[in-house]
C-alpha cells in the first residue's frame, strides 16, 4: 500500500475522569500542564495521522475533558461510559473512519515516532489489528493499537464478555484464526518499565521523570536510556507491573 494522507488513520484517546484506582488523573497537573494535555501534545507530533479524537463518556463529570479537547484544537466525541468498544465503534461509523489508534490518556510519555512506526506497518500491511501489546517488550504507558473499522466491527456485534466490551480488542487478538493480526515486539525487552498513570504513587514517577527532561519530548530510546542510567528513577518505573494484553 501506498501511504498518503487519505488513508492515513484517525486517532482516539480514551479517557474518563473516574478512574476506580486513580480519579481524575488524567486532569492532575505537573509545571500547569494536565497528562491528558500532554498526551494529546504528543500524539498531535504524529505524522501518519487524519484526525485527533478524544473519546469519553456521556456524563457531566467528563465535561473538563471536553473543554480540555476544545483548547487543544481536537475533537471530542462521546460515547457509553463502561461499553468502551461501543464508544470506538461508534465513532469510527459516524465519521466514516477505516482505520482508528487507540491510545489512552493516561500516557503522557507516549511516543509519536512509535505510533507513527506502528500505523506504517499495519498500512502496509494490511493489517485487520496491529499493535505493540500482544508480547511484552514495551514499556507500560507505550501501548498502541492500529484497528480496521471491519474488524471493529465484528468485535462490536459478537463480543459478548464485560472485558471485551470495556478493554476494546481483546474479541480481536485473541482470535487470530479470523483476523490477519500484527505483532510489534521491541528488539530489546523493557516491559519491567511503567510510564504510564495508574496508581497515585505515578504521579511522583512523573514528576520526577518530568524534572529530568527538563519537561522536554523524549525519544523512547533515550528515555529508557535514563531511567535505566538513574537509580531513583528506575526504582519509581519499577515498582508496578501489569501485562498489556488481556488473553483468555
Amino acid at each position: 500500500m501506498i501511504l498518503n494522507k487519505s488513508n492515513y488513520p484517525s486517532i482516539a484517546i480514551i479517557a474518563r475522569i473516574d478512574s476506580s484506582r486513580y480519579p481524575k488523573k488524567v486532569i492532575k497537573e505537573i509545571n500547569n500542564k494536565s497528562f491528558i494535555q500532554r498526551t494529546i501534545e504528543r500524539v498531535k507530533n504524529c505524522k501518519l495521522k487524519n484526525k485527533i479524537y478524544l473519546i469519553i463518556p456521556q456524563s457531566s463529570d467528563n465535561d473538563i475533558l471536553k473543554e480540555i479537547a476544545e483548547k487543544n484544537n481536537i475533537l471530542c466525541y462521546r460515547g457509553d461510559k463502561e461499553d468502551v468498544l461501543s464508544r470506538v465503534y461508534n465513532l469510527c461509523k459516524v465519521f466514516n473512519i477505516t482505520n482508528i489508534v487507540r491510545i489512552n490518556g493516561d500516557c503522557p510519555f507516549i511516543d509519536n515516532e512509535l505510533i507513527d512506526y506502528i500505523i506504517q506497518e499495519h498500512l502496509i500491511g494490511n493489517h485487520d489489528y496491529t499493535s505493540n501489546i500482544i508480547k511484552n517488550s514495551y514499556p507500560i504507558g507505550m501501548h498502541i493499537e492500529v484497528i480496521r473499522f471491519e474488524a471493529l466491527k465484528k468485535a462490536f456485534q459478537f463480543a459478548n464478555l464485560k472485558l471485551e466490551r470495556e478493554h476494546v480488542t481483546p474479541y480481536i487478538y485473541n482470535r487470530p484464526q479470523i483476523f490477519n493480526i500484527k505483532s510489534i515486539i521491541a528488539k530489546e525487552n523493557n516491559s519491567d518499565l511503567r510510564l504510564c498513570i495508574d496508581y497515585p504513587e505515578d504521579f511522583s514517577m512523573a514528576k520526577k521523570l518530568i524534572l529530568k527532561t527538563n519537561d522536554k519530548f523524549y525519544k523512547l530510546n533515550d528515555l529508557i536510556k535514563l531511567i535505566r542510567t538513574n537509580e531513583e528513577l528506575l526504582e519509581l518505573c519499577t515498582r508496578f507491573h501489569k501485562n498489556q494484553s488481556i488473553k483468555y
